[in-house]
C-alpha cells in the first residue's frame, strides 16, 4: 500500500470449496474509494489426504529406504502417488514398496504426495530428511605443558566417545584396556610408546589410530654469558652439545623472575639498561611440552669499574691519578722533614 508491500492473510477454511481448481481475484481500494487494478490468482482445493512417508530422520550408518503408505484416502480418489528426491523430478511410485532415500554420507529431502483423479487434484506434500554417516569421525593430537590432548570432530552423527590406552608395542590392544579420556593425559614413562585412539560417532562408526611418542630425558643447555659485565650492555645465549635436536622442540630463558622466552640456541640476547645482579635461568622443551632440568648463571653488571668506587678508591692511571699520588708523596715528605727539623732544633 502507498508504494509499500502489504501481506493479508485469507482464511478459506470455512468456505467449503470443493476439490479442484479455484480463483481468486484481489485488488486495493484507497482512501478515496479508487479501486486498483484487479490482480487474479488460481489455488487448488484438495479433498485428498497427505500419505505417509515412512522413514526415519535419525541419523544412520546404513543406507535410508522409505516407502509411502495410505490408510485415509479412498482408492478410487487417488490415480497414483509420487516421491521426490531432493530437488529432482517427481517419480511415480507404488504403495509399500521400499525406495532408496539415500546410501552415502550426508542428508537429503525426500517428498511424496497423493495425485487424485482429476490432475490439478493434489494433497499436501510430506517432507523428511535422509541421514546417513558412514564415515569415521576426524582424530588429532596434541602436547603442550607435558600432556597430550585429543580431538575428535564428527559434522555428521557427532562424537559418541573418545577411548585411549598406551602401549609398548604397535599392537591392538584389548577391549578392556581402553579409557574413557576426558581431559589431557600425562604420559612420564621415557622411550618410545604408543598412543592408542579409539573414536565412536552416534551411528557405530568406529575410527582407531596409533600415536607414536618418543619420551626423552633432555638435559640442561649452557648459558654463555660473562660473569661481569662493566659500563656495557650484557648479553647472554644459549649452546647445547648434549640433547639431540630432533628431540628439542625449543629452548626457553627467564630473566629473574620474568616470564619464559624462547630463545634460539645461539641467538645473542642482550638485557639492556639492566644492571646490579642478574639472575638468567634457562631449559629445553621437547616434541610434547615437557621441560626439561633448569640451569642458571648469575651475572653482574656495573656502571662503575671495581678500582673506582664511591667509598674513594682512585683511578689505576691517568695524569689526575698520577699527579695526586705525586702531591702526596711530596707533602708525606714535607711533614716528615719538618718534624726532624723540630727535633733537632729542641735538641
Amino acid at each position: 500500500m502507498d508504494g509499500q508491500p502489504k501481506t493479508f492473510n485469507i482464511d478459506l477454511t470455512s468456505k467449503s470449496l470443493s476439490g479442484g481448481t479455484h480463483k481468486i481475484e484481489i485488488w486495493a481500494i484507497d482512501s478515496k474509494g479508487n479501486p486498483s487494478e484487479i490482480e487474479t490468482r488460481n489455488f487448488i482445493v484438495s479433498t485428498l489426504k497427505k500419505p505417509v512417508l515412512n522413514m526415519s530422520e535419525e541419523w544412520s550408518k546404513d543406507d535410508v529406504k522409505f516407502t509411502i503408505t495410505d490408510a485415509l484416502n479412498n482408492p478410487l480418489d487417488v490415480s497414483k502417488y509420487q516421491y521426490k528426491i531432493g530437488e529432482g523430478a517427481w517419480t511415480d511410485a507404488t504403495l509399500a514398496q521400499e525406495y532408496l532415500a539415500l546410501n552415502t554420507t550426508g542428508t537429503v529431502k525426500v517428498s511424496v504426495k497423493a495425485i487424485g483423479v482429476s490432475a490439478s487434484d493434489e494433497s499436501m506434500v510430506v517432507e523428511k530428511t535422509a541421514k546417513v554417516d558412514k564415515q569415521n569421525s576426524n582424530v588429532s593430537t596434541g602436547a603442550s605443558n607435558g600432556k597430550i590432548t585429543i580431538t575428535a570432530t564428527d559434522t555428521h552423527s557427532g562424537i559418541k566417545k573418545i577411548e585411549y590406552c598406551w602401549s609398548k608395542q604397535d599392537i591392538e590392544p584389548s577391549e578392556s584396556d581402553y579409557k574413557t579420556y576426558t581431559d589431557a593425559i600425562a604420559y612420564t614413562e621415557k622411550g618410545k610408546v604408543y598412543l592408542k585412539i579409539k573414536v565412536e560417532d552416534n551411528v557405530g562408526n568406529i575410527n582407531k589410530i596409533s600415536k607414536e611418542y618418543n619420551f626423552v630425558t633432555l638435559k640442561a643447555p649452557v648459558i654463555d654469558a660473562k660473569d661481569k659485565y662493566v659500563n656495557e650492555n650484557a648479553s647472554v645465549k644459549l649452546t647445547d652439545s648434549q640433547n639431540n635436536a630432533s628431540d628439542v622442540s625449543k629452548y626457553q630463558i627467564k630473566i629473574d623472575n620474568g616470564e619464559w622466552q624462547d630463545i634460539a640456541l645461539n641467538q645473542e640476547k642482550k638485557l639492556e639498561n639492566m644492571t646490579g645482579n642478574i639472575k638468567v635461568t634457562a631449559r629445553a622443551v621437547d616434541l610434547y611440552g615437557n621441560y626439561g632440568p633448569e640451569v642458571t648463571k648469575n651475572i653482574i653488571v656495573s656502571n662503575v669499574n671495581d678500582d673506582t668506587t664511591a667509598q674513594g678508591k682512585l683511578p689505576e692511571t691517568g695524569i689526575f691519578g698520577n699527579t695526586f699520588v705525586i702531591c702526596s708523596l711530596i707533602g708525606i715528605v714535607g711533614i716528615i722533614s719538618y718534624r726532624k727539623y723540630k727535633l733537632i732544633k729542641l735538641k
